[in-house]
């Protein structure tokens, strides 16, 4: 995991850009079948299993340096909290507005604080909801982890028991079902980052092998969604960690600033891009631009990021100042 940890920003840069081509994929389609590039791109929904992954696994790193709840919470909320707030406040203004006709301040309310993701389902932001709750409780599970891992591995192996008790038996489960199947695969990072967090591929040939034989049958056969499919992503995780790990090592220097600059806002990418992509749809603006969406969403999202990035490094300096 040091190599990977080496290149964290590059991979979050790769991610990102999978998680929106993902994204618009659903919205604009493809124009042609790409044998291995289509349903690459159509299994999008993994890189947000290895960014819940390293999630956990640099949050538990943070705290066994220090741990300091006080300012744990406080880097978290002038890293996420802050970019949300910029991009959500007026989104969800104009949301209330345009697909409400009464009770508008009570929807933008439920909306922004994600009591209407939990509650309702609705997924304008499920991923910032999901990982302001994980923060919220990382300590938490850092003190069990820490405890002894016999409680953590039955604490693991219970949280998918409830997860598919949850999915056959709960009618509510299926409103925050997208991020509930994550919860476990970040619990894993915090678990390995705690035990083993150098760990790493003694036979790298036999594992290339392996791995390149479940690449092709989780594009090829493996269903990109349903509850069974979050197991095999989980699976996947690590091996895809890995070789992006390799790729970056063998990557041009002209690339590596590039998805090092990417992954550094990819917060802020997705919030954007995703309250842009949702006007868009409302719309119904990518009928007109067919393909086209592709670059203009992309580049939409990227140049309003950079925007609230700015603006939120403004706000926290102000906050820290008063």
């Amino acid at each position: 995991m040091d190599r990977v940890l080496n290149y964290r920003a590059e991979i979050f840069g790769f991610l990102i850009l999978w998680i929106v081509i993902f994204h618009i994929e659903r919205v604009v389609g493809l124009p042609i079948y790409l044998p291995i590039i289509t349903p690459f791109i159509q299994r999008g929904n993994c890189a947000v299993d290895i960014f819940m992954f390293l999630s956990g696994f640099c949050l538990c790193l943070s705290l066994k340096r220090e741990y300091n709840i006080k300012k744990f919470y406080a880097k978290r909320f002038k890293r996420v909290v802050i970019s949300y707030l910029l991009v959500a406040i007026p989104f969800f203004i104009w949301k209330s507005f345009q697909e409400y006709s009464t009770s508008r301040l009570e929807h933008f309310f439920f909306d922004l604080s994600g009591l209407s993701f939990w509650f309702r389902g609705c997924q304008n932001a499920w991923f910032v909801h999901a990982i302001i709750a994980f923060y919220l409780i990382t300590p938490l599970l850092f003190k069990l982890v820490k405890k002894d891992i016999r409680y953590a591995i039955f604490s693991l192996g219970l949280l998918y028991v409830l997860n598919f008790l949850a999915y056959y038996f709960s009618p509510f489960y299926r409103y925050s079902s997208v991020a509930l199947m994550r919860f476990p695969i970040f619990f894993i990072g915090v678990l390995l980052a705690y035990y083993v967090p150098h760990f790493d591929f003694r036979n790298k040939r036999a594992f290339l092998v392996l791995f390149l034989m479940l690449c092709f049958f989780f594009l090829m056969y493996f269903p990109s969604r349903g509850f069974y499919s979050w197991f095999l992503y989980g699976a996947m995780v690590i091996p895809i960690l890995w070789l992006l790990s390799l790729a970056f090592e063998r990557l041009s220097r002209i690339f590596i600033p590039l998805f090092s600059s990417i992954g550094k806002i990819s917060l802020e990418i997705y919030l954007c891009h995703i309250m842009i992509l949702h006007i868009f749809r409302i719309y119904k603006v990518e009928q007109s631009i067919g393909y086209w969406m592709y670059f203009v969403l992309l580049f939409l999202a990227i140049s309003c990021s950079f925007l609230v990035v700015n603006m939120a490094k403004r706000i926290a300096n102000y906050i820290i100042n008063i």
